[in-house]
């Protein structure tokens, strides 16, 4: 997915394994949860950027407990204590005497021997890989064009589809007319599946001629009114209710309520498109008695249990092949694109590779949610706008729809999945107490404000991440955003010059 797990996972065993890692092979997991689920989530699917994060232990304790039964095997091999053992990169080495086993001439005796529950793990000042400075494994075959991406799979026998699709979420095909379709050369099937009308050719750009020549009406259904404006006023009306409390340090509350320099804002962030720079595709052939599915997934499990559920075969005859994928973001881990695939194939008796174009992505992707966010802050005397250290409490109200199937739309028709609602539960609380530590603004989208609107002030830094260490300020792009001329001096060279 480009978050360098193809490095960092097999690098992490190979430290503790003490194994020389330029002879290390990664190869991608099928789908089969029970062997390869995530140890914290119980799924195999990922997300977040919990690659390392959730598998660090575990990874650690497998290259340990490894290592050790090969210390074990050399140990009966020479008929010595195991204490008198160490290993480098590939060998076990008998200290006192220099005698030294590669891990190859062990690793059948190690294999029969019982697998250390709680191995011993090294100390970070042992660490040979972990910490370090280490060349990327998948960035030679990206570069070459070695890398297979889900674009990339080629099937034999397989045809190519692109699936028309209702103009507004939740919408179903109501007629449609494909006489002119079929008319084209080389288009061999149009079948109406979940998610649209297929158009089935021998080539990607006669697909997309077949699907132009259709002639489709939509049952746009009761989200075909929904609006933006509608969606705001939602949150907006959820925001003014008690919610659910996320978080409460210290009595924020009364902090705000003893008056004082108290500013309130409020900040809204709009839907947002993953984008991935590879669109949605997958590559699926359906038979008999089997199902196997290409496709750049982050959910390989969840692709797998679509594949038995369309075809209605045992989850073990539905084989997954996780590809390279071109940008994730969580969108991947989707299972619309995986549902395209496995029922056009199925429909049509051939393997299949439904590929979106770039207006589908945008169109009909899962959009990240629209929030509403009502910040109130106490700021101890006028310094606290200049200074976090002022700040003195913190309330913030957010308001967005908590549903698995994001709230999606595009511009004059914005509407979710199922049906469009804000219960009273959907605000949440974060308050922070007095006198804890804070800063004065959420950086990214958000920007901060006074009570009368965005700061002019610093109206050209709202965007920007970087903070300075010393003033909290925002830096490095500070002269092209319209930073008066005291803040370009102050923050030239991203060095604050505050004494």
């Amino acid at each position: 997915m480009g978050q360098g797990s193809l490095t960092t996972m097999p690098m992490i065993v190979a430290d503790e394994l003490d194994a020389d890692f330029d002879k290390v092979r990664v190869d991608q997991a099928p789908a089969n949860p029970k062997l390869y689920a995530n140890p914290q989530t119980g799924n195999q699917s990922y997300g977040g950027s919990r690659g390392v994060r959730d598998h660090m232990q575990m990874l650690r304790k497998a290259g340990a407990a490894a290592r050790e039964m090969l210390m074990q095997a050399a140990a009966s091999e020479w008929n010595v204590p195991v204490g008198e053992l160490e290993t480098e990169p590939g060998v076990v080495i008998h200290k006192s005497t220099g005698r030294r086993l590669p891990y190859g001439q062990l690793v059948d005796k190690a294999a029969q021997l019982p697998v250390p529950q709680n191995p011993k793990l090294k100390t970070p000042d042992q660490f040979r890989y972990i910490g370090k400075i280490i060349q990327r494994r998948d960035t030679p075959i990206k570069v070459n064009g070695v890398a297979i991406y889900g674009v990339d799979v080629q099937v034999p026998g397989m045809l190519i589809a692109s699936i028309e699709r209702c103009p507004v979420f939740g919408g179903s095909p109501k007629t449609f007319d494909a006489a002119a379709a079929k008319r084209i050369p080389g288009v061999k099937h149009i079948v109406q599946v979940t998610n649209g009308i297929a158009v089935v050719a021998d080539s990607f750009w006669t697909a997309q001629g077949g699907r132009k020549a259709l002639k489709a009406t939509w049952n746009e259904g009761s989200l075909a009114t929904l609006t933006s404006a509608q969606i705001r006023q939602g949150y907006e009306q959820a925001a003014k209710q008690p919610g659910q409390q996320a978080r409460k340090e210290g009595e924020a509350e009364k902090a705000l309520a003893a008056g004082g320099n108290v500013i309130e804002a409020i900040y809204e962030v709009p839907f947002l498109e993953h984008a991935c720079m590879e669109p949605m595709n997958a590559t699926a052939h359906v038979r008999s008695d089997s199902c196997e599915i290409w496709a750049p997934t982050q959910n390989p499990g969840g692709s797998q249990q679509a594949g038995a559920r369309i075809t209605g075969l045992p989850v073990e005859k539905v084989i997954v092949n996780t590809t390279f994928l071109g940008g994730g973001f969580g969108r991947r881990g989707e299972q619309d694109f995986i549902i395209d695939a496995v029922e056009t194939s199925k429909a049509v008796g051939a393997p299949v590779k439904v590929m979106w174009t770039r207006e589908d992505d945008i169109q009909h992707g899962f959009y990240r949610p629209a929030t509403y966010n009502v910040f109130k802050a106490s700021l101890v005397g006028q310094q606290g706008l200049r200074d976090p250290r002022g700040l003195l409490a913190l309330r913030r109200q957010l308001a967005e729809r908590f549903h698995r199937r994001e709230l999606r739309g595009r511009a004059g028709r914005c509407g979710p999945a199922g049906s469009f609602r804000v219960s009273p539960g959907a605000p949440r609380q974060v308050t922070a107490s007095p006198g804890r530590p804070g800063t004065r603004r959420q950086q990214g989208q958000m920007g901060h404000a006074s009570a009368s609107g965005p700061c002019t002030r610093h109206r050209g830094l709202l965007l920007l991440r970087q903070l300075c260490g010393a003033c909290r300020r925002s830096v490095g792009r500070a002269r092209r955003q319209g930073a008066r001329a005291q803040d370009r001096g102050r923050h030239r060279r991203g060095h604050c010059r505050k004494p």
